[in-house]
């Protein structure tokens, strides 16, 4: 009568034809080559070893059987390890991709307004919420509302195809270039943010940290919801001491915009400053150009002042 349990090099053809098809399947196809060339190479050292177990004359018929396993059972723990390490490269390409294309939707000449949350710790025990509203349009055209603290008219602050401008509650509208307008936004405590474009956020995102694709996330949007690709972002630069330490984005899984992002500081123990800031998408707007300049905004009969020195 046959025996039906296979033998030993049977058992291995099965393993390994089961683990060569679980790989490729999972692989993406620009890996395929990596996988291939560790493979080979793996082949031959295990073939190898277990040759040498073989034609040793000292061992006994037990020994060698052993030896082959061990050395089989390290090359499939080898495999595994490519598995993984293609596994890793594969989610940190897609992370990048959804990232290059969250960027090239903020440069599209689409109007989006978005609301941002910055929350800023002034203590150990007291924290407060600043909320502006970000009008984008296209790669050099931003808005930004803030409620004064001083006044019942906002602030706005934009930019015009590099021409900066503020328009405070009160007083002369101040002009000059995006610097200039970065070194005035950073001394403002309503404002928070210290991001006036999405698409800065988003290329600092890419350039400064290690990226790695979570499992896509449904994300509601008034009465919508909108499944979105969701990107975790880890500070990897040590001279970015004034950066978040992590960034989260939500893009939109069909178009690539930005659905959601939220960067986060970690401060120690009893240091004041940013926390956490918030960018939600909210809706499509018509914005025309006229919208980013001063005189849309309340600054067409003021008197003007030139900060760009």
């Amino acid at each position: 009568m046959t025996d039906p349990t296979p033998n030993l090099e049977e058992q291995k053809t099965l393993l390994m034809d089961a683990f060569l098809d679980a790989l490729y399947e999972n692989t993406k196809p620009h890996s395929h080559l990596l996988v291939t060339a560790g493979l080979k190479r793996l082949r031959n050292d295990a073939w190898d070893t277990s040759a040498s177990y073989e034609s040793s004359e000292q061992l006994q018929d037990r020994s060698q059987g052993k030896s082959r396993i061990i050395a089989w059972g390290v090359a499939v723990a080898a495999l595994m390890l490519i598995a993984v390490t293609v596994r890793i490269l594969d989610t940190s390409q897609t992370a990048v991709a959804a990232v290059d294309a969250s960027i090239a939707q903020s440069l599209q000449e689409i109007g989006r307004r978005y609301s941002v949350t910055t929350k800023l710790r002034l203590s150990e025990t007291n924290t407060v919420d600043c909320n502006v509203d970000l009008f984008v349009k296209g790669a050099s055209r931003f808005a930004l509302r803030g409620e004064s603290l001083l006044s019942a008219r906002p602030l706005w602050i934009g930019n015009d195809q590099g021409a900066a401008w503020v328009v405070p509650p009160r007083g002369p509208v101040l002009e000059g270039n995006t610097e200039n307008l970065m070194q005035w936004v950073i001394g403002q405590e309503d404002i928070g943010t210290p991001y006036l474009h999405l698409s800065t956020i988003l290329t600092r995102m890419r350039d400064f940290y290690a990226l790695k694709s979570l499992p896509d996330q449904s994300v509601k949007i008034g009465t919508q919801h909108l499944r979105c690709r969701h990107i975790l972002g880890k500070l990897d630069r040590e001279d970015s001491v004034h950066r978040p330490d992590v960034i989260e984005l939500w893009s939109d899984a069909e178009s690539g915009f930005t659905v959601q992002l939220i960067a986060r500081w970690h401060l120690p123990k009893g240091q004041v400053g940013r926390e956490l800031l918030q960018i939600q998408f909210q809706e499509n707007v018509e914005l025309h150009d006229h919208f980013f300049t001063p005189d849309a905004h309340g600054g067409k009969d003021r008197s003007r002042i030139d900060f760009s020195d």
